[in-house]
């Protein structure tokens, strides 16, 4: 299943800027709802599976960012299904590099999971 084959209900996404352990991160959500809870489950299997996909970051697609433009490439990774939708986050250092397994960026995306997103 993905969005190309599959219309969801809709999409919010929202974008953070965040000091972790006294270091600038770029946090992203994207809350993707479909209209069955099973529709939301496997969607949520395909986008937790490496190389499935991800959201597009509403600040860098909006010009939004202040200074260097986050690049949510090897991104700490969380995400939450809540019924017929799911939540997926993505978390970066906005300086060096980042890994996937960074216990800090991986509890920055972790926190973003229950963030307000309107």
């Amino acid at each position: 299943m993905s969005l190309q084959r599959t219309s969801c209900a809709g999409v919010r996404r929202a974008s953070f800027a965040a000091t972790v352990d006294g270091r600038p991160a770029a946090v992203t959500v994207g809350i993707v709802d479909f209209t069955s809870s099973g529709q939301a489950a496997a969607f949520k299997a395909i986008a937790d599976t490496p190389g499935g996909g991800g959201i597009l970051d509403v600040a860098t697609e909006t010009g939004q960012w202040n200074g260097e433009v986050p690049r949510f490439e090897n991104a700490a990774y969380q995400s939450k299904l809540d019924g017929a939708s799911v939540r997926v986050v993505q978390a970066v250092w906005l300086t060096g590099p980042s890994t996937s397994d960074d216990p800090a960026l991986t509890r920055a995306a972790q926190g973003a999971l229950d963030q307000p997103v309107s």
